[in-house]
């Protein structure tokens, strides 16, 4: 980052940590951060343009979102905190694939099969859920329904009266030991 990039990102970070909605800012931040954003999501995602693109977007949706300028010292901080996002957004979109693969390969599997055994893969999918759930304790049945009904992390943690922070190492958590399970 060069000497006046980080001058004038110091100078953003202040104004929008006193002004979250100066739009101004929000403008001349995205003209600076826009490049390395995009290129750090670029080598993320093997160079593949337009998920580089989308990723690099959700990016400064959750900068809008969730950046606590008010304590970031410094165009240093600030940039460690994009790597950050970008890693998050990284493991989000390779999630939402590999979801879009089970489901894909899921459709495909009923293509296959006649009407009725449709509706078998379904109730088995049904039971396979329940059977899930009544392996975990209450409070993380309580937290995968969430998961399941579709609750932001940040819905989440309001729910549950917990912090953003906890609700993200609860999710995380209750995932790998739905994967142990699984295996």
């Amino acid at each position: 980052m060069p000497l006046n990039d980080a001058a004038d990102v110091n100078a953003i970070i202040l104004r929008l940590a006193s002004d979250p909605r100066d739009s101004e800012q929000w403008r001349l931040l995205h003209i600076r951060l826009w490049p390395y954003v995009m290129a750090l999501n670029y080598r993320r995602f093997g160079g593949a343009h337009e998920v580089a693109e989308d990723a690099s977007q959700e990016v400064f949706l959750r900068l809008v979102r969730y950046a606590p300028f008010e304590r970031i010292k410094g165009a240093a901080a600030f940039y460690a905190y994009v790597r950050k996002v970008c890693a998050n957004v990284a493991a989000d979109y390779r999630l939402q694939i590999g979801r879009l693969r089970e489901v894909q390969a899921l459709e495909e599997l009923t293509l296959e099969h006649p009407e009725s055994q449709r509706l078998d893969l379904s109730v088995e999918a049904d039971r396979l859920k329940e059977e899930l759930l009544s392996q975990l304790t209450d409070t993380d049945q309580r937290l995968a329904q969430l998961i399941l009904e579709g609750f932001s992390l940040n819905e989440i943690a309001e729910t549950l009266g917990i912090g953003y922070s906890s609700a993200g190492v609860r999710v995380h958590r209750l995932r790998q030991r739905m994967a142990k399970l699984l295996r």
